[in-house]
């Protein structure tokens, strides 16, 4: 069962990102424009991907009851993946198209350059994640394999920052930094909680 919602997941993910990309191109003429909307939605859709992953773990911890649970974090790690996709999609056509690949670092502000680094290494962090969010390699690692994926939050602050700091994107979805900023604290404050009470636990017995 949860191997066909992990692959449901992942038809699902390639069927949004092939009508993103339908969609766009009918309704921009311009390359240039269509590139540009093409980075926005991937992005809007690796960044819900994202805190929906982050957010399953600490949600079930806190509805121990509530129903199709155990599905959604079976899912989890699907939906993380689904994340990094979009995420690479994004960052390829904004960084070879938008940017115009390694030359283009050498004519954009430091502001910017800043922005590219950071969201870069969010990149770096979820392309490793996602090739170990594997079963073989979860048994190869053991308990080092979760302290591995714990850098899910570092990703989440790094792809705060740079949504932060193209926020003029999604102040079109009526988001703002403030939102973005609050979702996140919210959802690392969750899971950080989840830890210390898991950690008292165990060595209370």
């Amino acid at each position: 069962m949860a191997a066909n919602a992990r692959a449901r997941i992942y038809l699902g993910g390639i069927v949004v990102a092939g009508l993103c990309y339908w969609a766009v191109s009918a309704r921009e003429s311009s390359p240039g424009l269509s590139a540009i909307r093409l980075t926005e939605w991937y992005g809007f859709i690796a960044a819900a991907g994202l805190y929906v992953a982050l957010a399953i773990s600490p949600v079930s911890a806190l509805f121990p009851g509530a129903p199709a649970r155990g599905l959604l974090l079976e899912a989890r790690r699907a939906i993380g993946v689904s994340a990094w996709a979009f995420a690479a999609l994004h960052s390829l056509i904004g960084f070879r198209v938008l940017l115009g690949g390694w030359s283009g670092l050498a004519f954009i502000s430091p502001a910017r350059l800043a922005d590219v680094i950071l969201s870069g290494l969010s990149l770096l962090i979820l392309s490793v994640l996602a090739l170990t969010s594997n079963n073989r390699t979860q048994a190869l690692l053991g308990k080092r394999w979760r302290s591995l994926h714990r850098l899910i939050h570092a990703a989440a602050v790094l792809s705060l920052l740079h949504m932060v700091a193209v926020g003029s994107h999604f102040l079109k979805w009526g988001i703002s930094a403030f939102v973005l900023a609050a979702m996140v604290i919210v959802l690392l404050g969750l899971q950080w909680i989840r830890w210390i009470t898991g950690m008292a636990g165990r060595n209370g017995r």
